[in-house]
């Protein structure tokens, strides 16, 4: 069971499998929707409506993080176990499967840390302040009468926790920074015969590219996007082209073992892409 929570960092997780994965803002929207109306078809112009919210984008954007998404939930444009294309009706989710984390506000109030009314002035009077209390008051005195005698030493203990203080948020953003970068760099992107191949940043992928510049066997001119990752056992591509008998925008996703040989997979693409 895959779980949506759009308040995480990775807001997509399987826990029983141990996966944590995180979603681009409009594809995590889409699937939050799709959520929404499980079961359901959900058409084209209301997902682009209520995603991109009266934004001009074309309908291969759509396309696209649908089949990021397939890609995310194990799932494929052929086999359709988790996300339905219905013909001229949309997309829908199947039930059961994807569920949206419920939001929850957890209100913190005062009342239990409030005197209750039946407390009465005479009951406040005769409670007794700890003695610890008291001592921690005569410390503080003693500090303070302490570095009055002494203003180089406080001057010096300000000045020391200013710039420790400095230097803590400088290695914070730095480190918050680095992360950011690196996630940035997760995928890359690299055109091939008008061809947006889109690739993840491991040395297989680089190995695979390699075999998509080989000009022997061109990409074939409808298919606008390529998408190429991979695990320990397995290689996934997903290609988005225009259908010569429907005229539409169309995703189809495969999933190979890692053993595949790398340069049968444009003409796998080609001649199942059409």
């Amino acid at each position: 069971m895959w779980l949506l929570n759009p308040l995480k960092r990775s807001q997509l997780s399987n826990y029983e499998a141990g996966i944590h994965k995180k979603l681009k803002s409009t594809d995590c929207q889409i699937l939050e929707l799709l959520i929404k109306n499980e079961g359901k078809a959900v058409s084209k112009e209301d997902i682009m409506s209520s995603v991109w919210e009266g934004r001009i984008v074309s309908e291969s954007s759509l396309t696209q993080s649908i089949a990021q998404l397939r890609l995310m939930l194990g799932d494929s444009g052929k086999e359709q176990r988790v996300i339905k294309t219905l013909p001229r009706k949309g997309y829908m989710i199947l039930p059961h499967l994807v569920q949206l984390v419920p939001l929850k506000a957890v209100l913190t109030t005062t009342e239990e840390f409030k005197p209750s009314k039946e407390l009465h002035q005479e009951d406040l009077k005769s409670i007794e302040i700890p003695s610890q209390v008291t001592t921690r008051k005569s410390n503080l005195k003693a500090f303070y009468s302490y570095f009055s005698n002494h203003k180089i030493a406080l001057y010096a203990a300000i000045s020391l926790i200013v710039i420790s203080v400095t230097l803590v948020n400088f290695w914070t953003y730095s480190v918050f920074l680095k992360k950011n970068t690196v996630e940035k760099k997760t995928w890359s992107k690299t055109i091939i015969n008008n061809t947006s191949v889109h690739l993840k940043n491991d040395p297989r992928s680089s190995v695979i590219l390699a075999f998509f510049e080989d000009k022997k066997v061109k990409i074939a001119d409808n298919i606008s996007n390529i998408f190429i990752s991979s695990n320990p056992q397995q290689l996934y591509l997903s290609c988005i082209y225009t259908s010569d008998k429907l005229g539409e925008d169309l995703t189809l996703d495969f999933t190979l073992p890692i053993k595949y040989p790398f340069d049968q997979m444009k003409g796998l693409i080609n001649e199942n892409c059409r």
